[in-house]
């Protein structure tokens, strides 16, 4: 049956065809079940509105077939059935069907992701139904734009949006409109990360959902519930949501949505690390995916079925999964450019016929003018033929009695001809001007029609930026009135015009004290930087000083309390040069500076202590070990000389401990010398020089560092990285054959990395933070007292570097990194020059 069958139907039945608004009603009953026969409904009423001539059925039936199109994914066919329908409503001034056009045409450019179209057409709908839409109509559209400006990334004034939205359907209470808003308002703030406000939405979403009795709007808020716990990796209380979601999606037989919640189960089962669970309900989405014809669906649960497999380690199937995602991808892309390259072409054709349109139209008025012209022609001939007659019966009963007359009625007549081409013309020169004038006044009207609509959005965009500048001052003036930090602001003539609470606690003023005097009068800027700071602008003219001004005063208050403030003045000029205003913040760090100062004096004094400490034990400690040597030469007891070792033994751990300990305090005090470098010869030297006792004959070192790496540091401060890293590896040695590889390169930025890896039993992740403390000793076979690492960290931290410790496999690493400073510089490599022979 053809698009005009139903309506020719009834003729042929003997029955009267219907009206146009009979068949829109059975369009509107069949809608949603059985589309093809809303579509026939919906052509045979176009039909009957054109053979009626309603143009108000005609522009309903077309707005119509449009949304059939859109419940059909016919993305092209609906944008050029509604820009027909938008030209009819537009001819016939029909405000109320072009907001309606306007606002389900933001609907398509939006499931299109054309998002500055949508923004256009949606703008275009409020605009035009400011005065006519009702509050949740309105809520609507500002729904609309906020998820637009949402998926443009321009959070704030999405937030603005949907806000004014919630306030809309709030008042004029349409729960079903604020669950929407909540919902969208919950995905907002998903979005910008603020997971427990999205969660607060969407559990009033489901309130009202529940309220109203609307088991889509629950499903759906239990669904975005869900995926904010699996955003925060607690996928166990997401479970029950989803469960509870499908099972609501599966009565409603929403195919797409239980795409969704099986989707959302396999990625809990495949956090929880339950694969076979994942897969079941990833496969399930698989099959659902298909029966709605949804490619993106379909690539989503793939990609979780691949990755539960890969969770499992059956790596075999991975391939084909991958290969056919990769098919569907590429097919989805086809699809997407088909459909935007059809509705360019639509948009095209439409473009084309509206010109079309236009011609025929100038075309038609052309025709209708010279149709009255020569309808005004002949109503002026006729009066004068008649006259002529009268003139001719006239003069034939009077000629001969009245030539004399007749003469003069014949230049009568001559001046009666010359009047009447007069005027003619003046009829064509008035009638041409009023073709003109007519044309004018149009286009006075197009352009009023513009500028109405540049004013309602120029007033759209006044409000929304009063409303962001609003929040945003009242952000900045709250902030700035709850910090520590005193804020003065001083006009053109540096009259004190702001003196806040914090003002009034740090120097001792009150406000009314303070307020509208000149800088130079205050007690608090007498000092000689500011003095020289304020003259410099009271001096400057054009010609202004830094901008930005920051130094540190130490203030006697009158009541004899001693301050130390930070200053930061920032002065802006117009566009001239000349000093509009400055702003000062004042910060008291009077506790900061003492607190400095005494820890200051604590560590000179530990420093003191330990080098003090170290050298003074060290005496008593080699006595120590003199007498145990005399007493091994004299005794010639066995048991005495067990003893008499171990007590050499604790000797040396004491007097290395001392060592280390000087070593500390050395790499604090340590006076630089700088040197020129090999580093790779330098490495070699210290495993040379390590202890023999330290070293197994099985053990292997590979120096991997470049032979031409050359570099200008102090060589003690880097021996004592290398060293105790070495130490390390040897020490905690644990397998049959043990290694030591060193490497080192240059990184951009002149960066030096050395790393040293071994393939000893490494140590926890969990206290890879705190090998580098103080005395710590993370494993029993340590023989040291828990400084080697920690000096490491002290000399690396020296250099402003960074040290760090990974754990691959069966190998440690311990990374070094050390900018190019003072302490240490790269060496370039000289170019290679080569000789020609003469």
């Amino acid at each position: 049956m053809g698009p005009c069958a139903l309506a020719q139907g009834g003729s042929e039945s003997g029955r009267p065809p219907l009206s146009a608004e009979a068949y829109f009603a059975k369009a509107s009953q069949v809608q949603a079940q059985n589309p093809r026969l809303a579509r026939q409904y919906a052509d045979s009423m176009l039909l009957a509105a054109g053979t009626s001539r309603d143009s108000t059925q005609l522009t309903e039936a077309l707005k119509f077939i449009g949304d059939l199109c859109v419940q059909q994914a016919n993305y092209p066919q609906a944008v050029s059935w509604f820009h027909k329908g938008l030209e009819l409503a537009s001819q016939r001034r029909d405000r109320v069907m072009a907001v309606r056009i306007h606002n389900n045409l933001g609907g398509v450019y939006l499931k299109t992701s054309q998002y500055d179209k949508a923004l256009s057409q949606y703008n275009r709908a409020y605009s035009l139904g400011r005065s006519i839409l009702t509050p949740s109509q309105k809520a609507s559209i500002l729904n609309n734009l906020g998820i637009i400006y949402k998926h443009l990334q321009q959070y704030q004034q999405a937030e603005l949006y949907l806000q004014e939205a919630l306030q809309l359907d709030e008042s004029a209470q349409n729960p079903l409109g604020v669950g929407q808003v909540y919902n969208n308002l919950g995905l907002l703030a998903q979005k910008m990360g603020r997971r427990e406000e999205a969660r607060q939405h969407f559990l009033k979403a489901r309130s009202i959902a529940e309220q109203i009795n609307r088991p889509p709007g629950v499903a759906y808020a239990l669904n975005n519930l869900a995926e904010v716990y699996l955003d925060e990796k607690e996928a166990r209380k997401a479970l029950p949501l989803l469960h509870s979601s499908l099972k609501i999606k599966q009565q409603l037989g929403d195919r797409l949505g239980m795409v969704n919640s099986l989707s959302g189960l396999g990625k809990a089962w495949y956090m929880l690390g339950q694969a076979d669970s994942a897969l079941y309900h990833f496969g399930r989405a698989s099959l659902y995916a298909d029966t709605v014809l949804n490619v993106n669906k379909k690539v989503e649960a793939l990609t979780g079925i691949a990755n539960a497999y890969a969770l499992k380690g059956k790596t075999d199937v991975l391939p084909a999964l991958y290969s056919r995602i990769l098919s569907l991808k590429d097919s989805a892309f086809h699809q997407d450019r088909a459909a935007q390259f059809a509705m360019a072409q639509a948009e095209r054709e439409m473009t084309l016929k509206e010109e079309q349109i236009a011609d025929l139209t100038q075309e038609a008025a052309e025709t209708n003018s010279r149709v009255r012209l020569q309808e005004l022609l002949l109503a002026l001939s006729l009066p004068l033929l008649i006259m002529v007659i009268v003139l001719a019966i006239f003069y034939l009963l009077r000629y001969r009695s009245e030539r004399t007359a007749h003469r003069e009625l014949l230049l009568r007549h001559v001046e009666i001809k010359q009047q009447k081409a007069q005027i003619e013309a003046q009829h064509q020169t008035i009638q041409h001007q009023n073709q003109e004038l007519q044309a004018a006044n149009n286009l006075i009207e197009h352009y009023n029609r513009e500028l109405q609509e540049a004013n309602d959005q120029l007033e759209d965009k006044i409000r929304e930026r009063t409303r962001a500048l609003t929040d945003t001052y009242r952000k900045l003036a709250f902030h700035i009135n709850n910090t520590p930090l005193a804020v003065l602001e001083w006009n053109k003539q540096l009259e004190l015009v702001r003196w806040p609470e914090q003002a009034e606690r740090i120097f001792g003023y009150s406000a009314q004290e303070m307020l509208g005097r000149r800088a130079e009068e205050l007690p608090f800027l007498q000092d000689s930087k500011h003095r020289h700071f304020i003259e410099r602008i009271r001096q400057a003219g054009d010609d202004l000083p830094d901008s930005q001004v920051s130094f540190q005063q130490h203030l006697s208050r009158a009541d004899g309390l001693t301050l130390s403030i930070e200053w930061s003045h920032s002065v802006l000029t117009d566009e001239w040069g000349k000093v509009e205003s400055v702003l000062s913040i004042a910060n008291d760090v009077s506790l900061r500076e003492r607190a400095f100062q005494e820890t200051t004096l604590i560590n000179q004094e530990l420093d003191t202590f330990i080098y003090k400490a170290s050298h003074d034990l060290r005496g008593p400690i080699a006595r120590m070990q003199g007498i145990i040597n005399l007493g091994k030469i004299e005794s010639a007891d066995p048991n005495a000389h067990f003893y008499f070792d171990l007590l050499h033994k604790v000797s040396n751990e004491l007097n290395n401990l001392l060592l280390r300990l000087l070593m500390v305090h050395n790499i604090h005090q340590h006076l630089l010398c700088m040197e020129d470098i090999s580093f790779k010869g330098f490495v070699d030297s210290l495993i040379y020089e390590l202890p023999s006792e330290k070293k197994n004959s099985q053990f292997t070192f590979y120096n991997s560092i470049p032979d031409e790496l050359r570099i200008e540091s102090d060589r003690n401060l880097l021996s004592i990285i290398l060293v105790n890293l070495l130490d390390n590896s040897l020490t905690f040695a644990d397998n049959e054959k043990p290694f030591v590889v060193i490497t080192a390169k240059v990184l951009p930025g002149k960066k030096l990395q050395f790393s040293v890896q071994d393939n000893g039993p490494g140590i926890s992740n969990s206290l890879h933070e705190k090998v580098f403390d103080m005395f710590f000793q993370g494993s029993t076979k340590s023989t040291g007292v828990g400084l080697g690492l920690y000096m490491v960290r002290k000399a690396v931290r020296k250099f402003v570097g960074e040290v760090k410790l990974d754990r691959q496999g069966e190998l440690t690493t311990f990374t070094v990194i050390l900018p190019e400073s003072d302490l240490m510089r790269i060496v370039p490599v000289p170019k290679k020059t080569s000789l020609t022979a003469v």
